[in-house]
């Protein structure tokens, strides 16, 4: 769990975990139950400037609360135990998990040197288990039964940090009954039909050259490079067994499997089955043929020693000549890890450097691309650029020139400032729906009234792919921007972007973005990525309910979102980013457009001066303000710890306190508490004619409470929300709302009954608040006061289930439900935000205005920093006061239980 800026927890449950092969048997447990079963720990991250007192004392009280044994406070860096409350922990908890480095390496080097010393004192042999018939002795390097092997030489010494192996074998590694079926299927099957075969065959999958590859391993002198782990991908995490490698084997003899074998401190190695994969797509009946060509070597052995391992390197030139013997392969290197430089080619067929192949240097692409950038500008300069409709075949009208005025929206270009920003970005947004527009024909018809299994129904029956002519606009742009400049290499509905993208067949991405709430990456290799988002709503299901959910939010103005993002290591020109903006701009009718510094969300460019200064305020605050905020928060509950005992005042005993503070020039103004206090009761009257009957256990209470639970209501609790939806059109109509601090939900004006079935439950406090301007809370007190004062403290406790329990406990009198209930049974609480439009003036009218709609006389403002009441709402109404017993100290802080309201 995390707290934003404040901490981060782990709480683990050490019981044995339940392991299972891929065969699902589960493995039995082969440790021992440690002493503790349970481990809570806390991180505080220096940068959050936490007070250590607070972490001391948070520390002594969970201790305290749980009644444990064991509790440390420690350097997270070091390990360094810096408190032990109970005095049995080891000074440096990370002693325990790791050794020394030092004995480590001694321990390695020790392992190395006697090892050499038995291979020249005696030949080492490699046993078949399966054909029980001794194998020849790996051959010594100078053995001339491979021609192509040379002498050994001594190397010369070198620089790199890690070095690594390769082997490359042309045996290919899988089943061979898997390769008999795709030979006779010649492609044309599903992954059904390969998954039932799969089914059919007698298990574990087996390969001869793969067996003789993982028996090396085993078997090299007497298991010295034996494996600790193995799995198919990183993390390299089941425990290897030399005496049962069929799993290993089964792994790598699977159609383009791979191996990952690790032994702890001395290498890491890698083992690739380059036979084509089954790949099929959702859309596709029958899998995707290969369209590349069988390399030369199927099978890549790789092998990596860290520097840090202090491996010797005359050990690692050794065992690549032993492999290659062994396997007779006719390709052998050792290279230099981190640069890819060769050191050693045993056959002398390898590159000078094997990362040439993947990657051109930086400054060859760099060249590359600033040539491309300059022909593709001088092409525009001499002619205009057309882009082909293919479904139409009807010639589209240029792109027009940014000065063009066909768009009136569009400013002309003008020259941009240098800024310093690291990666730019640039955002196109249109208002256009890009669902397809069958789908959107559904849903209107539907009205959201269908389950899942009918959407999925309506799908199949629909012709494939899926399509919208707005989406397809966007996806050719890309296409036939400059002739293919911006042409992506790869696409995905979602990271990572690994497809290969077709610009021939440009359908399935069209039928990506077409889905509702489908988005669309795309990526150019070393030029930039882009997002595509479609913001209509999505189509979610509950598994405990039958139709699927409908959207409570409103849709944006805005239903697509272009964005593209170009990384300072890349050095694309900034200019040829301003006119790539402005052309899909021009191309797509768009009136929003801009270019941002993507580290910072500073907006460099505005093309139609309707976006936000910095597109990242609205969700971060600045680090340096929720630092100081947090610090105060700290201080303020430090000093309030240290003056308890002390009680809020009742403001109508005390004199007039004077109104608030002049504010200091540069500062903001005080958030400000409205508090509203209204007669009715808010909540559900089946809940109060439930309890007065006093016919009741706790089953029929729980089963009462679980019935009422989202469907209850009460009239008051309705008209208390219509007020914040309809109050000067809209104006303080809710963004969110929740029944905890969090308020996840989005907040629709249409759609009311859920947060007036959550006011008017009992124990449920409604939260609402509105962007930049409030948050509030509303309050029923008859729970509270017929359980004499109690409060769920937390509020996901809030289930039918615990309000039954506290409420059965609670409730033991009639005395209880029919007793004095407080003049006032609702309070509306409103606190303003930092920058907030509510100002006081408008504050003032709110205030009056809310208390003359629920017809009550009990309001006031409050600065929330002083607790001072600047503004009361009795002198506007000039009705008298009705003294009423603690009033502030619960409108301000109606979590703290006060002498009279002890539970």
């Amino acid at each position: 769990m995390k707290k934003l800026r404040k901490y981060l927890v782990l709480i683990d449950n050490e019981e044995f975990g339940i392991v299972a092969d891929p065969d699902y048997v589960v493995r039995p447990p082969r440790g021992k139950y440690p002493e503790y079963m349970g481990v809570i720990t806390f991180v505080f991250y220096k940068q959050w400037k936490i007070d250590r007192s607070f972490v001391e004392q948070l520390l002594r009280d969970f201790c305290e609360y749980l009644k444990a044994d064991y509790g440390i406070m420690y350097d997270d860096k070091t390990g360094e135990v810096l408190l032990d409350l109970f005095g049995n922990a080891e000074k440096n908890i990370y002693e325990e998990k790791w050794k020394s480095q030092k004995e480590t390496e001694e321990y390695f080097n020790n392992l190395m040197q006697k090892a050499l010393a038995n291979q020249q004192s005696q030949e080492q042999e490699i046993a078949d288990p399966q054909n029980q018939e001794q194998k020849p002795a790996i051959q010594n390097v100078t053995d001339t039964s491979n021609p192509n092997l040379k002498k050994n030489t001594l190397m010369e010494a070198t620089n790199c940090e890690n070095i690594g192996i390769k082997i490359k074998i042309k045996d290919n590694l899988t089943d061979p009954r898997i390769l008999e079926f795709i030979k006779e299927k010649n492609w044309t099957f599903s992954l059904k039909d390969f998954y039932t075969f799969l089914d059919s065959l007698e298990r574990p999958l087996y390969n001869e050259r793969a067996r003789q590859i993982v028996e090396f391993f085993v078997n090299y002198r007497d298991g010295i490079i034996c494996p600790d782990r193995y799995n198919i991908c990183d993390p390299i995490k089941y425990p290897f067994d030399k005496d049962d490698i069929s799993k290993p084997i089964s792994k790598l003899s699977f159609i383009s499997g791979g191996l990952y074998l690790k032994k702890l401190r001395k290498y890491i190695a890698l083992i690739r089955n380059e036979e084509f994969a089954i790949v099929a797509g959702p859309d596709d009946d029958i899998v995707r043929p290969p369209r590349g060509k069988y390399p030369e070597y199927m099978g890549v052995i790789t092998f990596v020693f860290y520097k840090q391992w202090k491996i010797d390197r005359s050990f690692v030139e050794q065992l690549l000549r032993d492999f290659c013997e062994y396997l007779k392969a006719d390709y052998g290197i050792m290279y230099d890890d981190k640069t890819g430089e060769v050191l050693l080619d045993l056959f002398g067929n390898a590159e000078k450097n094997i990362y040439e192949e993947k990657w051109k240097s930086q400054k060859e692409t760099e060249e590359y691309f600033n040539n491309l950038m300059q022909k593709a500008l001088a092409n525009q300069q001499s002619q205009e650029q057309e882009i082909a409709d293919p479904q139409n075949q009807e010639q589209k009208p240029a792109i027009q020139n940014v000065t063009d005025t066909s768009n009136p929206n569009l400013k002309k270009n003008t020259p941009m400032e240098a800024t310093n920003c690291e990666n730019i970005g640039i955002r196109i947004q249109i208002r256009e729906n890009l669902t397809d527009p069958r789908i959107t024909k559904f849903l209107e018809e539907k009205d959201w009234n269908f389950s899942l299994k009918d959407f999925h129904t309506f799908l199949d029956s629909l012709e494939r792919p899926f399509y919208n002519e707005r989406a397809r606009q966007i996806v050719e742009f890309f296409v036939n921007y400059r002739d293919g400049l911006i042409c992506p290499d790869r696409y995905n509905s979602c990271d990572p972007i690994k497809y290969p993208f077709d610009k021939n067949d440009i359908s399935d991405p069209i039928a990506e973005l077409s889905f509702p709430a489908g988005d669309l990456y795309m990526k150019k290799l070393r030029k930039y990525l882009v997002l595509i988002y479609n913001k209509s709503y999505a189509i979610i299901g509950d598994g405990g309910v039958e139709k699927v959910l409908r959207p409570k939010r409103v849709l944006p103005e805005y239903m697509g979102v272009i964005t593209f993002v170009f990384h300072k290591q890349w050095k694309i020109d900034r200019s040829f980013v301003e006119q790539l903006l402005r052309d899909f701009c021009e191309y797509l009718k768009a009136d929003y457009g801009i270019m941002y510094d993507d580290k910072t969300g500073e907006v460099l460019l505005d093309l139609f001066g309707n976006a936000e200064k910095n597109i990242y305020e609205e969700k971060w605050k600045s680090q340096k303000e929720t630092e100081e905020y947090f610090n105060n928060l700290m201080q303020k509950a430090l000093a309030n710890q240290q003056s308890q005992g002390q009680e809020i005042a009742d403001p109508q005993n005390q004199e007039q306190k004077p109104a608030i503070r002049q504010q200091e020039p540069g500062k903001q103004p005080p958030i400000l508490c409205l508090c509203v206090q209204v007669k009715p009761n808010l909540t559900d009257p089946r809940f109060v004619e439930f309890m007065q009957n006093w016919d009741f256990d706790r089953a029929k209470l729980n089963t009462f409470l679980h019935d009422l639970w989202e469907k209850s209501h009460n009239e008051y609790a309705e008209k208390i929300i219509r007020f914040f939806c309809t109050y000067k059109d809209g104006f303080i109509c809710p963004d969110k709302y929740g029944y905890y601090a969090t308020m996840g939900k989005e907040f629709d004006a249409d759609h009311i009954e859920i947060p007036v079935a959550w006011l008017s439950y009992p124990g449920v406090r409604l939260h609402l608040s509105k962007k930049r301007m409030y948050h509030g809370s509303i309050i029923s007190d008859y729970w509270y006061t017929i359980t004499n004062g109690c409060d769920i403290k937390n509020p996901k406790k809030v289930t039918p289930q615990y309000v039954g329990i506290l409420t059965n406990e609670l409730v033991k009198s009639r005395a209880q439900i029919f007793g004095q209930f407080p003049d006032y049974m609702g309070t509306i609480l409103i606190w303003t935000m930092k920058r907030s439009k509510l100002d006081m003036e408008r504050c003032k009218e709110l205030l009056v205005d809310l208390c003359t709609y629920m017809d009550t006389d009990s309001g006031a403002i409050i600065d929330e920093e002083t607790d001072q009441i600047i503004f009361n709402v009795e002198e506007v109404l000039e009705k008298k006061p009705k003294p009423r017993n603690n009033w502030l100290s619960w409108l301000l802080n109606p979590f703290k239980k006060k002498d009279d309201l002890k539970s």
